[in-house]
Order: C-alpha cells, then sequence, then structure tokens
C-alpha cells in the first residue's frame, strides 16, 4: 500500500504489468492480520480491506477490461470467498451468505439463524 495523506492504493504486479487499484474508505488501524486479502484468477481480481472495526469491502474487478464491476460490503473481517461456476460465494460463520452472478450482475442473499 502506498500513500499517506491519499487514498490508500493496492499495487499490483501481474504478468509484468504493474497495476493500482485504490482503496476508498481503508483503515489501516484495524487490521490484525493480513491489510489486504486478494484473490487472483484468470478472469477476476478480488480484494477486501477493512473499512471499519467489523466491516469490510470488497472490490471485483474484471481482468480483461481492468474495470471495477461491483463492490460489496460485508459486516464482518471474517469471511470465506470463493469462485464458483457462475460468480461468487461469500460466507462467514454468523450464517450468512451470498452468491454473486458474474453474468447476470445479479446477487442473492441468504441468513441463517
Amino acid at each position: 500500500m502506498e500513500g499517506d495523506d491519499e487514498v490508500p492504493t493496492l499495487i499490483l504486479e501481474v504478468g509484468g504489468n504493474r497495476l493500482g487499484y485504490a482503496m476508498p474508505g481503508c483503515e489501516e488501524g484495524y487490521f490484525d492480520g493480513d491489510a489486504v486479502r486478494v484473490i487472483l484468477d484468470a478472469q477476476w481480481l478480488v480484494f477486501g480491506y477493512d473499512i471499519s472495526e467489523r466491516d469490510t469491502r470488497w472490490h471485483f474487478i474484471h481482468r480483461a477490461s481492468d474495470h471495477l464491476c461491483a463492490v460489496l460490503l460485508w459486516p464482518r473481517y471474517e469471511v470465506n470467498i470463493r469462485r464458483c461456476a457462475d460468480g461468487w460465494l461469500l460466507f462467514d460463520d454468523q450464517g450468512r451468505l451470498s452468491h454473486i452472478t458474474v453474468a447476470g450482475a445479479s446477487q442473492r442473499n441468504v441468513s441463517l439463524n
């Protein structure tokens, strides 16, 4: 991450290209572990960072276009994220599940008590 008075920026070098991604709302004081969690596959760059004591912001970037396609706020730092056939699954130990489809750009949420 770079920048003191500026918006923190995630800098990645992928395939010989250096790319920067702004992380608005990033609160560096809340990090207990890794400051940024990054998932990279052939089509997507997904990264999450803390924006408060509990909340995490996730960015979904299409790699071919380098376009930010979605931003998701998750009410917990501990979240599991997995790529599935048609999109992404996010879930946590509080019974929350979110499915984001890539082609339809839709989101479905379930919460179990």
